[in-house]
């Protein structure tokens, strides 16, 4: 593939973002289609800066006496609208004379808001006149630079592709993937408009390509793989699709009908109670534990967005139990409770990666509440899964309002208030998911903070921050540091791996692209305030009918009930927390629940058994326990009673 932007628009960062204009000369580390590394950097990259908040817009070489040379100008930026042209000499800044382009750097980095820059250029036909430019407030060249670096990013991703016509797996660059392939068409699908006809025929192959991947049931499948990664695969397949004119309409709705469908709930067996009931599995099929995640909700939804399914499909209801299971915002101690002050410092706003539990660890509030830290790709995720629940996408809006949704402001202001270009937010220092996480981090909160509608970030950084313009500098730096190529430092999430970075480096540019092309939209405020979420503590039940009362005293005493089935599920049998709601949801009717429970209890089998699974020890019939069927009536009436989760040892 053959680029189709100006090679100035490539360099004209190596100002902008304090390079010396030598180091754009590193011949590229490059995969090639084969799957086989070409080269590999042999030094580990330089480190990453924060980017520039101050830039001309040009690429400059030192001079063959004084001053720097003037090479490129980039439309729009500052530089082109001072004056600043090619065959410019730039020989004083600020009265001060330059033989290289150190102080010209040194000046724009120390440069405050609303202060000028003052030149003296020396003109091609040799007349000396002073330049003062100004950084006033506009898109500036950098929408013509995000387009650039988004050509380039697809070249790279373009020349990993196998002859298959497939991308190669993350793990195993001899081995194809679909759920690569799927990612890489989003990306060429959001790049579409900047790329050339080869790159568009590229597109176009790759889509039926996967076209001819997707299973009898609708949903894309990889029978090669032992991780499929079928949801991601046929979300992104799906997002894919929805970014072209005319997309496939049969497939989109194949697509939408597999993802409902491989939603946690009640026809696998799942119910409300289960904190992963409206997530996505990670893992396909049988026999892996079900693990659901943010990741795999956050492009699940915005997969069904795309597939326009119907607000009112229940999916939707489901998928916002889950994330509020994810969000650090309501509390759950009481609000006399000791541990009520320990739990606000953890209620941010933000997101942990599962339920209670996280990339970025997660804090114990007593013995059985366990709270998951919220931290940057997390926070992202799920904000994108929030604005697909709540049905808000406003990536052609330029109106100055944020989203209403008090949940949906919470995540925006976590992430406003740590926004980072240099690594990922909320993971301890020395952690490696600071660094393994880069690309999918940038991607992640550009499209949140696009679908948003957000503008400016108001306190970022020290001031305001118009977030797409700094984000297409910190992407040119680091393009312009890595040798002319989009690839991570970290090998741990496989950002080094061939489909990955640049896929991710277009989906990020792309939405920073957009939003500078809209010129507008709302202005988000810094705070670190937590966010006063509803309590989700439940009031004190009232006293328990005195036949359940009667159970539940058999159950604490004779037959010894809590002794095995504690409620933090670490005994020999598994936790009775909301054990009565299951039955209940599953049968109907307390006549027909109580009916089963019974059944059970006289005949206890794990399979047979609506408390969590199965368990180490075999449960004794209750009659080889001398329990009459009176007790047992008291017994199931007192299980019954076991609704939410409130722990059943508390129950009175």
């Amino acid at each position: 593939m053959k680029s189709a932007g100006p090679v100035a628009a490539l360099l004209a960062v190596a100002l902008a973002a304090g390079l010396a204009v030598w180091l754009w000369r590193t011949p590229p580390a490059t995969w090639r289609g084969s799957g086989g590394p070409a080269s590999r950097p042999a030094a580990p990259l330089p480190e990453r800066a924060p980017p520039p908040r101050r830039s001309l817009g040009i690429q400059v070489q030192p001079g063959e006496g004084e001053g720097v040379r003037v090479v490129a100008v980039l439309p729009g930026g500052s530089g082109e609208r001072a004056g600043l042209r090619p065959g410019d000499a730039i020989v004083r800044v600020e009265g001060n004379p330059i033989r290289d382009p150190r102080p010209l750097l040194a000046r724009l980095a120390a440069l405050q808001d609303g202060e000028v820059l003052t030149l003296e250029v020396r003109r091609e036909g040799g007349a000396v006149e002073t330049v003062v430019v100004r950084f006033e407030d506009g898109a500036g060249y950098e929408q013509a630079f995000a387009r650039d670096l988004i050509r380039k990013a697809a070249e790279q991703l373009i020349d990993a592709r196998r002859p298959d016509g497939l991308w190669p797996h993350y793990q195993n660059p001899d081995r194809p993937s679909v759920a690569v392939t799927a990612l890489a068409a989003y990306a060429l699908a959001r790049a579409r408009e900047d790329l050339d006809e080869i790159g568009r025929e590229e597109l176009h192959s790759t889509l039926l390509v996967l076209e001819r991947h997707l299973g009898p049931d609708g949903g894309l499948e990889d029978p090669s793989q032992l991780v499929p990664h079928r949801v991601y695969a046929s979300a992104l397949y799906a997002c894919a699709l929805a970014e072209l004119p005319s997309g496939n309409a049969r497939i989109l709705a194949g697509l939408g009908r597999w993802l409902t469908r491989a939603q946690v709930q009640e026809e696998g067996g799942y119910d409300p109670i289960d904190p992963r009931y409206g997530g996505w599995p990670y893992y396909d099929g049988d026999g892996a534990p079900l693990r659901a995640d943010v990741s795999t909700a956050r492009f699940a939804l915005l997969g069904l967005a795309a597939a326009e399914l119907p607000a009112e499909h229940p999916a939707w209801g489901r998928a916002a139990l889950f994330l509020d299971e994810l969000q650090n915002f309501s509390f759950i101690t009481a609000p006399g409770d000791p541990l009520r002050a320990t739990e606000r410092s953890l209620r941010d706003g933000g997101f942990c990666f599962t339920p209670r539990s996280g990339k970025a660890g997660a804090s114990e509030l007593g013995q059985d509440l366990l709270v998951g830290r919220s931290y940057g790709t997390a926070t992202a995720d799920g904000l994108l899964g929030l604005l697909a629940v709540r049905g808000v996408d406003r990536r052609t809006r330029k109106d100055a309002a944020l989203p209403e949704d008090p949940r949906v402001r919470a995540a925006l202001r976590w992430l406003a208030a740590r926004i980072s270009f240099a690594d990922v937010p909320g993971f301890p220092e020395g952690s490696g998911w600071r660094e393994g996480l880069y690309f999918y981090y940038l991607a992640a909160w550009a499209e949140a903070f696009h679908r948003a509608g957000v503008w400016e970030v108001l306190g970022a950084r020290g001031g305001v921050d118009r977030w797409a313009a700094s984000l297409v500098r910190a992407l040119g730096d680091l393009f312009g540091r890595s040798g002319g190529i989009f690839r991570s430092r970290s090998p741990l999430m496989h950002e080094d791996a061939p489909g990955l970075a640049p896929a991710l480096a277009i989906v990020a540019l792309s939405a920073a692209r957009d939003r500078l092309a809209l010129g507008g939209g709302a202005r988000l405020r810094v705070t670190r305030a937590v966010p006063l979420g509803p309590e989700r503590h439940p009031p004190d039940p009232p006293p328990l009918p005195p036949r359940a009362a009667r159970g539940w005293e058999l159950a604490r005493g004779r037959l010894g009930c809590f002794a095995c089935h504690r409620d933090d599920g670490r005994g020999n049998g598994p936790s009775l927390v909301g054990v009565g709601e299951r039955y209940l949801t599953r049968y109907g009717s307390t006549e027909e629940a109580g009916e089963a429970l019974a059944r059970f209890l006289r005949a206890p089998r794990p399979e047979a058994s609506l408390a969590g699974g199965s368990w180490p020890a075999r449960m004794p019939a209750l009659s080889e326990v001398a329990c009459s069927d009176e007790e047992l009536g008291r017994l199931v009436d007192f299980l019954l009673s076991a609704r939410g989760t409130r722990p059943v040892s508390e129950l009175r």
